[in-house]
């Protein structure tokens, strides 16, 4: 039992007798130190077999068993354009991969539907698709059904460089134009202000400082939820927020 050289071989070769049987393996090296290393951790195995039993396999679970038990258990948590969106993503990376294991979805599997998708949308929207799909295997992750994620090393750009555009003069016009008069003053902050849309609608009074002059958006209601926004408003924001009476009650869409 242990390590030795074969005659009519260059490497180190083990042999170990288990139940009255003697095993052999090549070890595949020609340094008898690293040779019996690899012995040691040879026997290892071998002796958790024969005195403990063999270990229960790890079960398989597969990208559509990750990905329903992440639209059960996570997407309803989620604002509701966020989960239609969990749907929508999701359904297409079950049609598209739900019969693989977990493991079996590797990275560049992923970087090749990066580059597919960008045929035909955005960098930020396919990386708010993947990002949804690199959240659920850290949940995998989390409960031990797979090790390793394929989205390491690939950098997600969800906001991309597009978010940002500023509408010219004649741009706004003909939106105002377009827009019923009920809304026009909406979208006068809305551009002033760049609030989101559930910001704008349900603006506070509470959210006004220095005499009406600056906007602080609580935390808590800012969609990453990290810190407060703090906007200077101009002076047409300003005059429209102050003409809409404190008592007022917003007028419903026709």
């Amino acid at each position: 039992m242990g390590v030795y050289r074969r005659t009519d071989a260059a490497t180190y070769w083990m042999s170990l007798v288990i139940d009255g049987k003697r095993l052999r393996q090549d070890t595949g090296v020609q340094d008898r130190t690293v040779a019996g290393e690899i012995f040691a951790a040879w026997q290892v195995p071998l002796a958790r077999a024969r005195w403990l039993g063999l270990p229960v396999p790890t079960p398989q679970h597969t990208v559509h068993e990750l990905l329903a038990e992440y639209t059960a258990n996570v997407t309803p948590r989620k604002s509701p354009a966020s989960q239609r969106r969990d749907h929508v993503v999701l359904e297409r990376f079950r049609k598209r991969w739900g019969a693989l294991d977990l493991d079996q979805l590797s990275n560049k599997t992923v970087e090749d539907y990066l580059t597919e998708r960008l045929h035909t949308v955005t960098l930020a929207t396919v990386s708010k698709e993947l990002g949804v799909l690199k959240s659920a295997y850290a949940r995998a992750m989390r409960w031990d059904w797979v090790s390793t994620t394929p989205f390491r090393g690939i950098a997600l750009n969800q906001e991309g460089e597009e978010r940002v555009r500023w509408l010219t003069d004649d741009e706004e016009a003909q939106l105002l134009a377009t827009a019923a008069p009920w809304l026009r003053e909406f979208i006068l902050v809305g551009l002033d202000t760049g609030l989101r849309r559930s910001n704008l609608v349900g603006l506070q009074w509470s959210w006004l400082h220095d005499h009406g002059t600056v906007l602080v958006v609580p935390r808590q209601v800012v969609k990453a939820k990290k810190a407060t926004v703090m906007i200077p408003l101009t002076t047409r924001a300003a005059t429209i927020i102050q003409r809409q009476g404190r008592q007022s009650t917003p007028r419903a869409a026709p």
